[in-house]
């Protein structure tokens, strides 16, 4: 549905429940055939507003794993303020649903405005979590901030049809690094490779506690997901 469009979407939307529906662990088909949904059209309509997709959701297109939310993010605070504004137009006016069928609860997070919508989708309700990022704001520069990308496949975002690598100046300038098509062959085998190449300026050992918890933490969410990590 990535590179479908709305079309793609809508079809989707129309013949989901088509099939019987299937319970994976803790969700069933339809209620993750609607949070796709959901996901889709939020992503398409930041795309078409120059926005930018990253993190779990991009790699479990390539790789089939469940996503936990969706990263959204733009360049400037200002079009980012003018997507989150959207949001309820969004819901009402492409997917169509009325004022009681939706939900929106906004979460405090420091780098991000953050979504809990919950939905009901042809009779289905399914909640989806959306991160909103300002570029500026999530550069990746270990002097003030612990918090890069563990993994190449979380490296990667997606704009109007392009798969590249996210800019990060905490990367050293001559580590190798891997092609895309190799990292979207390891994301198809529900793989990932460890970003070990980056910067790490002094820190006070508070600092280094910190940016040891964070990778562990960040290494098990990956594996609780279902990713071998290389």
């Amino acid at each position: 549905m990535l590179e479908g469009g709305m079309k793609a979407v809508f079809r989707f939307l129309y013949s989901f429940k088509s099939i019987p529906d299937i319970q994976f662990e803790d969700h069933s088909h339809y209620e993750l055939s609607v949070k796709d949904i959901l996901a889709f059209t939020l992503v398409h309509s930041a795309l078409c507003d120059n926005g930018k997709i990253f993190g779990g959701f991009l790699c479990s297109i390539y790789s089939g794993v469940v996503y936990n939310d969706v990263d959204i993010v733009f360049g400037e605070e200002p079009q980012k303020r003018q997507f989150c504004n959207k949001i309820c137009n969004i819901m009402e006016n492409i997917l169509g649903l009325n004022f009681e069928e939706y939900d929106i609860e906004e979460k405090i997070k420091s780098y991000a405005s953050c979504f809990v919508i919950t939905a009901t989708i042809e009779g289905i309700t399914a909640k989806l979590e959306v991160d909103i990022s300002c570029e500026k704001r999530i550069m990746c520069n270990p002097a003030a901030s612990v918090f890069h990308p563990v993994t190449w496949g979380r490296m990667l975002q997606y704009e109007k049809s392009i798969l590249s690598f996210r800019k990060s100046i905490a990367q050293q300038k001559f580590s190798k690094k891997p092609t895309l098509k190799y990292v979207e062959n390891l994301l198809s085998e529900q793989k990932d490779i460890l970003c070990t190449h980056f910067l790490l300026y002094s820190r006070t050992e508070n600092e280094k506690k910190n940016y040891e918890t964070y990778i562990k933490t960040k290494k098990k969410h990956l594996e609780d997901e279902g990713y071998t990590l290389e």
